[in-house]
Parts: C-alpha cells; sequence; structure tokens
C-alpha cells in the first residue's frame, strides 16, 4: 500500500495533521505537563492492550475447551409447500 503511514482507527490522518494535532496539544497542556499527560495515556494504553490480550487469551482457551468446532446438528428435513386447491 502507497502513502503515509496512518493509524488504523484514524485513516487518512497523514504527517501534516499529526503536526497540527501535536501542536494544539502542546498549547493547551503545556511544555511542563506534557511528559506527565504522555505517562499517563502510555499507562492507560498499557492497561487497555494487557485487558485485550487477557480477554483474546481467555476466549481461546474457551474455544480449546470445546474442541474448536461448533455443535453439529442433526439435518433438518426439507417442508413441502402448501398445497393449492383449486379455485371452486
Amino acid at each position: 500500500m502507497g502513502g503515509s503511514p496512518t493509524l488504523s482507527f484514524l485513516p487518512g490522518v497523514g504527517p501534516g495533521e499529526w503536526l497540527v494535532i501535536l501542536a494544539v496539544i502542546l498549547i493547551a497542556v503545556g511544555p511542563k505537563r506534557l511528559p506527565e499527560i504522555a505517562r499517563k495515556i502510555g499507562r492507560t494504553l498499557e492497561k487497555f492492550r494487557r485487558a485485550a490480550d487477557d480477554f483474546r487469551r481467555q476466549i481461546e482457551r474457551m474455544d480449546d475447551s470445546t474442541g474448536g468446532s461448533p455443535p453439529v446438528l442433526p439435518p433438518v428435513p426439507p417442508v413441502p409447500p402448501p398445497s393449492r386447491e383449486p379455485d371452486a
């Protein structure tokens, strides 16, 4: 795929847009609090990743314990169409 790299949840946001976003954040937060905010965001993302990984592992374990395939149901016999009686 060509073009500039983007985050999967923000397609179409290029390097120029990221610079504007970062400049606005820097102005809004200030240079003194920026490292603190970045650490909090990093910790939050790490917690989210761990929770997502734990959830994925639980789903995989459930799948492994059930044999990995859905249950096979017996075939259902076809239902004949309703008979039409001639109009009298």
